[in-house]
């Protein structure tokens, strides 16, 4: 409908959209695109200015108009991209996190633009995923129910009769909540950033899925399975939240769509500042299956 567009992202909510409908879709790394008036900390620096469009030469206009210092938010005066003297060309790879894994169709995406990455000349190497997903969803629960009720606290009692009732319930935790379980959850983000980075390796970026599914039935509220295998509600977001706790970049962009033509996204993660590599790599992945002119076919409703 629109050329570009501007969101949000605090665990996915560029990404996964993007994934969703064959769009470009960055969560720029913290400090890159300053942010400050109207902008709330529903959870703390999770939440980042993403931008959605339709090709990576798009995008690359838009973060060049709206990256860069901007005194009102100081984070992004202390941020710049790391000097770089050579291409990017080592990258790490994975679609399962401990017991978890990505669908079938997803991971056959996946290892396609992987095969396309190689032939372009870069060094692919399957690695663990760097982090904790107990951890990181433990945190992240604790984080966004306290955001939640600060938010809904702006409405007085409002919200108990306007809000859905998941949110509704969100906030209900997050009211019962403790301070010193709030800042215990900050102290362990604290140390789950240090033990992730420590665990980075020699990458210069991950090859990573955007979700474990293409987008599911408008009927139900997240999908329910994963190749026979039930999961729940968070499970969309297990490769696309930590990047969020991290303040690291992640781009998503088109990988191969499945059988029945629905759009699937491959992520590309680098460390924070680093948001010129996941770039150059999806551009790099365009030039080799550009998807600017794919189109899904349309069916008539009944």
């Amino acid at each position: 409908m629109v050329p570009i567009s501007i969101g949000t992202d605090a665990g996915g909510s560029t990404r996964m959209p993007a994934s969703y409908t064959g769009l470009v879709g960055l969560r720029p790394s913290n400090g890159r695109v300053p942010r400050r008036y109207g902008f709330p900390p529903m959870a703390l620096d999770f939440q980042a200015i993403g931008l959605i469009t339709r090709t990576v030469r798009d995008l690359e206009l838009v973060f060049n108009v709206v990256s860069g210092p901007d005194a009102r938010d100081p984070i992004s005066l202390h941020v710049t991209p790391p000097r770089r003297e050579a291409k990017p060309r080592r990258l790490g790879c994975f679609t399962r996190i401990g017991e978890e894994s990505a669908s079938a169709e997803i991971v056959a995406s996946h290892a396609e633009a992987l095969k396309q990455l190689e032939t372009l000349g870069y060094i692919i190497e399957p690695c663990p995923p760097p982090f904790s997903i107990d951890e990181i969803r433990d945190i992240w629960d604790t984080l966004t129910a306290v955001g939640a009720a600060r938010a809904a606290a702006i409405y007085g009692d409002k919200w108990k009769t306007q809000a859905t009732g998941q949110i509704a319930s969100l906030v209900g935790r997050g009211l019962a909540i403790p301070a010193t379980a709030y800042v215990n959850a900050l102290d362990r983000l604290q140390t789950f950033r240090a033990d992730t980075s420590a665990r980075w390796g020699d990458f210069d970026a991950l090859v990573i899925p955007v979700n474990p599914l293409p987008a599911w039935p408008v009927e139900t509220d997240h999908p329910t399975e994963i190749d026979g295998k039930a999961v729940t509600l968070g499970a969309q977001g297990m490769f696309c939240g930590w990047v969020n706790a991290m303040g690291y970049s992640g781009l998503s962009v088109p990988g191969r769509p499945s059988d029945d033509g629905r759009p699937i996204g491959i992520q590309l993660v680098a460390p924070t500042g680093a948001d010129e590599v996941v770039i150059e790599i999806a551009r790099h992945l365009e030039e080799a299956a550009p998807w600017k002119d794919r189109w899904p076919s349309l069916a008539t409703a009944v």
